[in-house]
């Protein structure tokens, strides 16, 4: 496990939430839904499975942290209260980026590339789920701040990349959406939005409504966004100057 510190903790906490959200919505809809109520309910145990056992592992976090002498403040609003704010420099709710050094930083970026690298085919309700979890974990508050402190063209490539793969999940046949809220994708692109708009990295295609996908299809431009980052991180001077000194 994991050493406890404070962003083991905010990570777990929002892992959890998302979670939970996620559950709470799917039983929602297949209450609703005659379509969402004949999908796999295999599906829902495996959700419950995954938030019981990031309830767990919370919780596990939380006790270390307390045992090692730290004290815990609750907020009811938690990372929410951020996502509306203008979080630019001189406002209240300003945040400075995270400082990595040379190695975080290409560690960073190396684990996003591994994540990425598993681009699934989304052939049932359950693969359908799996992704918008991962596309949520990418875009939280904590992991766009710490992408603050990426080069300039590695956030766009990345944010385009994560954007593609939301509106190929939108693009997907009904049944196959059963147990997701697809509005949820909305609050992802406002968040990538108000992380562009940090040190102004450049624009990413995708984000805007009007946008259409460059190669015939969402799933295809994610596809040969990731092999552009990838070659972006092969051949950049300033991540391999350390490397070669």
């Amino acid at each position: 496990m994991a050493e406890a510190d404070e962003q083991v903790l905010t990570r777990r906490l929002e892992a959890m939430r998302a979670q939970w959200r996620t559950l709470k919505q799917a039983h929602e809809r297949r209450a609703t839904s005659p379509r969402a109520a004949l999908a796999d309910a295999s599906v829902l145990d495996d959700m419950q499975r995954d938030l019981e056992e990031s309830m767990i592992n919370f919780s596990q976090t939380l006790l270390e942290w307390v045992e090692r002498g730290h004290g815990v403040s609750w907020d009811a609003n938690g990372s929410a209260s951020r996502s509306g704010s203008s979080n630019t420099p001189g406002s209240d709710n300003y945040t400075e980026p995270v400082q990595l050094s040379t190695e975080e930083l290409i560690e960073h970026i190396e684990d996003r590339l591994d994540d990425y690298n598993e681009l699934p085919r989304v052939l049932d309700t359950s693969d359908a789920v799996e992704e918008m979890k991962r596309l949520e974990e990418w875009t939280t508050e904590e992991e766009l701040q710490i992408m603050e402190s990426w080069p300039d063209r590695a956030r766009v490539l990345a944010i385009e990349h994560i954007a593609a793969r939301a509106r190929a999940l939108q693009d997907l046949p009904p049944e196959r959406l059963a147990f997701i809220d697809i509005g949820r994708i909305t609050v992802m692109f406002g968040r990538m939005a108000e992380h562009l708009k940090r040190g102004w990295p450049g624009r990413a295609h995708g984000l805007a409504r009007m946008h259409s996908p460059r190669t015939g299809s969402w799933a295809k431009d994610a596809r040969e966004l990731l092999d552009e980052f990838a070659v972006w991180r092969r051949t950049s001077s300033l991540l391999n100057q350390d490397e070669e000194e």
